[in-house]
């Protein structure tokens, strides 16, 4: 990073953090807001004509910034959404061995534990937009935490290999009920547009 990036960066992360505060200074997206920003002001201050330009990008990123601050309800719980109707092998493939990781850490018997959701049968499209603008993606599965896009399958089983997914898990912290609990709660779930996972 170049100097004036990294001044930029550095002295605006804390306007950042108080318009955005769930945005990680840290983050891509902050910092290239960042850097824009004071591109826009820097241009403007030495009468550059660039900074229409840079304002246009600034305005590009506003959204997505305000996009990581929407809630889909998931505070404190682990959700997971996954697609029905996917064709794709490997797909299948990660959402039977995110299934397998996470019944092995006994997600599943959480208290607050919610079904998997389907989103091509639970979810509408103005859903859909809003989930896949909060994680950054539209590949599926993907899990949040704490209403925070962690990532899919992938990216648990690299943190599975460095030990770093039970610490985020939380489990150790968790109340869980028996299977014979689990397996009772579901069949009054059986209703609902979600999928046993």
């Amino acid at each position: 990073m170049n100097p004036l990036k990294r001044a930029s960066t550095r002295c605006m992360s804390l306007l950042v953090g108080t318009i955005f505060p769930e945005v990680s200074s840290e983050s891509p997206c902050s910092q290239r807001y960042v850097y824009v920003s004071f591109s826009c002001f820097f241009s403007h201050l030495f009468g550059c004509h660039k900074h229409l330009i840079y304002i246009y990008i600034c305005i590009d990123w506003v959204p997505l910034a305000f996009s990581l601050q929407v809630s889909m309800g998931g505070e404190g719980k682990i959700r997971v959404y996954f697609s029905t109707t996917s064709s794709s092998d490997k797909t299948r493939r990660d959402v039977n061995s995110l299934r397998t990781m996470l019944e092995i850490r006994k997600v599943h018997l959480r208290a607050d534990f919610e079904p998997w959701i389907p989103v091509d049968v639970a979810m509408t499209s103005a859903d859909l937009k809003v989930l896949f603008k909060k994680a950054g993606t539209n590949m599926l599965p993907m899990v949040f935490i704490d209403d925070k896009f962690v990532g899919g399958y992938d990216t648990l089983y690299e943190l599975n290999e460095t030990g770093g997914l039970d610490a985020l898990l939380n489990m150790d912290n968790q109340t869980l009920v028996s299977e014979a609990q689990h397996a009772e709660r579901m069949r009054g779930m059986i209703q609902t547009p979600y999928i046993d996972f």
